[in-house]
């Protein structure tokens, strides 16, 4: 999401990340160690150093290139401009997490990722892949059986590199995806970069659970065989003020590949920025999308759907894309409609996002970047140097007092940090034995107050659910804590949000003063069940 700032903004740029140590600048024997000729199986050297190499150097790699847990953390590799690779012998840089010790959940581990690691000033020639828990792709036995138990995004998040930034890189494609980011990662940068060359692909794959990416200031003229920015599943990313041109095959793709490897994917694509890029159409006439929400949405167009029938949350229970909450304002296109070329397929799933202030134009224009404002009181967008109140944040939930916002070339600064309203918390539950009918209610909140929100546990089993069990629920969270025996025979809901097992998110989806809720699960005796939360409710 738009990247905010409380002023003064010196120390919080300190104090925004855990100290990671700064590393040593590559003695002799590193440089030997990175720069020896590939010997027989030998052919990975692990980075653990500032790596600074000319032209001549960065020329000579030939093995492939490891940043490994908390030794690789905190280093950079500057080239000076040169290349590393070549159409004949691709470079490929590799960002992983070490595994280091045993977790409670079988087979799982504990991990230990790579952090705030910068390249620079580089021509790669070939892949970068940033991997977290296992080898962190879909193929993976140990990132696939981590979906099973609760938790799976939070685990395999805390167990992914972080803060891996690209600024002035240039990537030239050679076959493969030029920048994979794969399950869980956080935070990655590629900035003020170019892509170039041909992918076989896409030039950047954000994959599932991953979020918080920057995609900014980047020109992309690469040949694809898709659309060039994939978000497969990843959130909360921004993608400002590049310039994409070779649309043949789609710009920006918003969608969540349901079962591939027998995973349930579980957060969809929403909460993503695209603002101010430009979307140059020289030629091409055709109806692949510049932005695409709900490219996939599971109806027969994805082979691997029917593969997580079998775990009854997320693209398991439901395969649709669920791409929305994201913003698309100020962009330019070229030589074609908006209206043309930003689309919304199956719009009761991927609906709503924000589409607002874009232009067909002639010939782009070079500007500073606008904000998305959310809860503010007059507009959604800003432009850069403009200022509005805020009096809410993303989900709707209210401030205590309005706080004055303005836009710094695509960054929000708050002239003060805002606080959330005090909230009234109303509790409410029902419970069903020996009925496959359930049992339903109506939360509702007091004295003209409104619903922003709630938690809360379901046991679609014998037993009740414990104090415990509804405690440890995140806010804004439907946790399953007890599935039925057979699954997809049980269900809980709040409002319009529910499922059979894991985990619903609630944010946004309650409003007004009211919302039903209940519980249903079948049993050829008679179904058991119940529901217990708390809901928020905040005064006029």
């Amino acid at each position: 999401m738009t990247r905010t700032i409380v002023l003064p903004t010196l120390l919080a740029c300190l104090l925004a990340h855990p100290a990671v140590a700064i590393a040593a600048p590559c003695d002799d024997a590193a440089l030997h160690r990175i720069l020896a000729p590939i010997e027989g199986d030998d052919d990975t050297a692990v980075v653990d150093c500032d790596l600074e190499l000319s032209p001549l150097m960065a020329a000579a790699i030939t093995r492939s290139l490891s940043f490994v847990g908390a030794a690789s953390s905190g280093i950079t590799v500057d080239c000076d401009g040169g290349a590393i690779g070549s159409d004949d012998a691709p470079a490929r840089l590799v960002f992983t997490s070490r595994r280091i010790g045993s977790s409670a959940i079988d087979g799982l581990g504990i991990w230990e990722p790579v952090t705030d690691v910068t390249v620079r000033d580089c021509e790669i020639h070939g892949r970068v892949l940033i991997r977290g828990m296992g080898t962190g792709g879909w193929n993976d036995e140990v990132t696939r059986s981590s979906h099973i138990p609760l938790g799976h995004v939070q685990r395999v998040r805390e167990a992914a590199p972080r803060r891996i930034t690209f600024d002035g890189v240039t990537f030239v494609g050679v076959g493969g995806i030029p920048i994979y980011v794969a399950i869980g990662v956080e935070e990655t940068s590629v900035v003020r970069s170019s892509f170039i060359g041909w992918a076989l692909k896409a030039a950047i794959y954000l994959d599932a659970e991953s979020r918080g990416a920057t995609i900014r200031d980047n020109t992309f003229d690469v040949s694809t065989s898709r659309e060039i920015i994939a978000l497969d599943g990843s959130s909360e990313n921004r993608i400002i003020g590049n310039r994409f041109s070779r649309l043949e095959h789609g710009g920006i793709y918003f969608y969540r590949n349901c079962g591939e490897r027998t995973t349930v994917r579980i957060t969809p694509p929403q909460d993503n920025e695209v603002i101010d890029n430009i979307f140059y159409y020289n030629r091409y006439e055709g109806p692949n999308p510049a932005v695409f929400f709900g490219s996939d949405n599971g109806y027969s167009t994805h082979r691997f759907c029917y593969r997580d029938l079998d775990y009854p949350y997320g693209s398991g229970l439901d395969d649709r894309d669920y791409a929305r909450w994201n913003v698309v304002l100020h962009n330019q296109v070229v030589g074609r409609s908006p209206d043309d070329v930003f689309h919304t397929e199956w719009p009761a799933a991927n609906t709503p996002n924000h589409v607002e202030a874009n232009e067909s134009v002639v010939s782009a224009v070079s500007r500073p970047a606008g904000c998305h404002a959310p809860g503010a009181r007059d507009t959604r967008f800003l432009a850069h140097g403009a200022s509005t109140e805020v009096v809410s944040d993303r989900d709707g939930r209210p401030y205590e007092a309005p706080v004055e916002v303005s836009c710094f070339d695509g960054d929000l600064a708050y002239a003060s940090a805002p606080q959330l309203r005090a909230v009234r918390e109303v509790p409410f539950s029902c419970s069903q034995s020996h009925d496959n009918a359930g049992c339903d209610g109506v939360v509702r909140c007091p004295d003209e107050s409104t619903l922003v929100g709630a938690h809360a546990a379901c046991n679609l089993e014998h037993g009740p659910v414990t104090d415990d069990a509804l405690a440890s629920v995140p806010r804004d969270t439907l946790r399953v804590v007890r599935a039925s025996d057979i699954a997809r025979q049980g269900r809980c809901w709040i409002g319009t949000e529910g499922g059979a097992a894991g985990e619903v998110p609630l944010a946004r989806a309650l409003r007004g003063g009211a919302e039903m809720f209940g519980c249903r699960e079948h049993d050829r005796n008679g179904g058991d069940c119940e529901i217990r939360g708390v809901a928020y409710c905040v005064d006029p």
